[in-house]
């Protein structure tokens, strides 16, 4: 939650005791004699050997010539500029294909009870919606895996999960660059799963929790057939 509020957070907190104490430790200009003319990016921070062995790379690569018409840096932010919204785009793409094609895949599913529909194209459980989320189950469930798998579901409806998940997919979005940011989402899914059995088991004695268990595992066996 604390890394998911920094990265929505489009300001930084200046700190002098922060390895990059300015808000922006890399400039595209700077003021001289009252023009604004393209400035040699360097990286201000409390550690000189950190400045000592990256600022004189950055003043080689982006050195600012007076016959050039735009300065390296701006190209070069401009490229990645352009990556990124490429990058941001093609998951946010991926992910609406992929949710169409869900949707598409259970749309002979029959109502059970509720807001629970049981279809033969479902080999593992679950929920789809925002607004209105819907539990998805297979149809080839026993009535009694079909119990636990149900608390489990809806304890992801009780935790707001089928709402936190979208938000921390449109993070990643969003800064898809950051290998950190996919390593936090995929702990985040896992924690996410290993919440909802606690929820769920808290109160079922040592049988109880063996049998859902498997109910478990059994949903999970087909996609992992080794």
């Amino acid at each position: 939650g604390i890394v998911a509020i920094r990265l929505i957070l489009p300001f930084s907190i200046e700190s002098q005791f922060s390895l990059l104490p300015s808000a922006e430790p890399i400039k595209s200009s700077t003021i001289a004699e009252g023009d604004v003319v393209p400035y040699v990016p360097s990286i201000d921070s409390n550690l000189g050997i950190v400045e000592n062995a990256v600022n004189p790379v950055l003043a080689e690569t982006f050195a600012y010539q007076e016959s050039e018409s735009v300065a390296p840096l701006q190209v070069f932010t401009g490229i990645v500029g352009s990556v990124w919204l490429c990058g941001m785009l093609a998951l946010l793409i991926f992910a609406v294909a992929s949710m169409s094609r869900l949707r598409l895949s259970v749309r002979e599913a029959v109502l059970y009870k509720e807001n629970i529909y049981i279809c033969d194209a479902v080999k593992s459980p679950f929920i789809v919606g925002i607004v209105k989320p819907r539990i998805y189950l297979s149809s080839t469930l026993k009535e009694e895996e079909m119990n636990y798998i149900i608390a489990h579901e809806n304890a992801h409806l009780r935790r707001k999960d089928h709402l936190w998940k979208p938000l921390g997919f449109f993070l990643l979005c969003m800064h898809w660059f950051n290998p950190f940011v996919w390593v936090a989402y995929i702990l985040m899914c896992r924690d996410i799963e290993y919440a909802c059995d606690e929820r769920v088991i808290r109160t079922m004695d040592n049988v109880q929790k063996k049998l859902y268990s498997e109910s478990l595992l059994l949903c999970s066996s087909p996609r992992h057939y080794i």
